[in-house]
């Protein structure tokens, strides 16, 4: 029998690709007034009725696109895709530093 898969396993993922990315940790930042901005760049799960979805913002209006793609997975076929997704920007990382 395998382990369970988690909302805190895909955040705990995507808390490591905001990292790994440089990217902002969390999505939205309050000013002083109380306006909401959103992190142009951060990643985040999303969930729906039918599962879970990997969000990037792309601008301070909340705005996002799904740089996997928008279908909303299990959590285990999530996990396994932002692992996939992860491992591909690892490996260009290391490609890069090699040059």
């Amino acid at each position: 029998m395998t382990d369970r898969i988690t909302r805190k396993h895909l955040d705990r993922k995507v808390e490591y690709l905001n990292w790994l990315t440089n990217s902002p940790e969390t999505a939205w930042t309050r000013d002083e007034t109380g306006k909401l901005t959103g992190n142009i760049g951060n990643f985040r799960i999303d969930k729906g009725w039918h599962g879970y979805t990997l969000e990037r913002m792309s601008n301070t209006s909340g705005g996002v696109y799904h740089p996997i793609d928008s279908i909303q997975r299990p959590a285990r076929e999530m996990f396994s895709a932002l692992c996939a997704f992860i491992s591909g920007i690892e490996f260009q990382q290391r490609e890069a530093n090699n040059d």
